[in-house]
């Protein structure tokens, strides 16, 4: 083998797990961002509030607020405050430390 190609599958390898990382930390993501939202659509139903009261105190279209509660996709943290907020809830992001055992350490 030569330089460049140790150099090449040095690289392809640095991708995959930068790749794979990436997955990882996005599904990481979701499952956060999901758990929240379906709290807050808990306690939205549990205040009898509807889809269309939430797009009028927020001013986002009922149909977004229906896509939003669907989890197609991920919100940006705006939107997800707005929502919050038209419940009386306050959005707070906190970080803390992850206890990880040593076959959980892929990356």
């Amino acid at each position: 083998m030569d330089y460049y190609q140790d150099l090449q599958e040095a690289n392809e390898r640095r991708n995959q797990r930068l790749s794979a990382y990436c997955e990882h930390m996005n599904d990481l993501t979701k499952n956060n961002v999901y758990s929240l939202l379906h709290r807050m659509i808990k306690y939205r139903k549990l205040l009898g509030k509807s889809q269309q009261d939430i797009s009028e105190a927020t001013g986002i279209a009922t149909s977004n607020i229906a896509r939003l509660e669907s989890c197609k996709s991920i919100p940006t943290i705006q939107v997800l405050a707005r929502y919050a907020s038209a419940l009386d809830l306050q959005l707070t992001i906190d970080v803390e430390p992850v206890v990880r055992t040593d076959k959980e350490k892929v990356f």
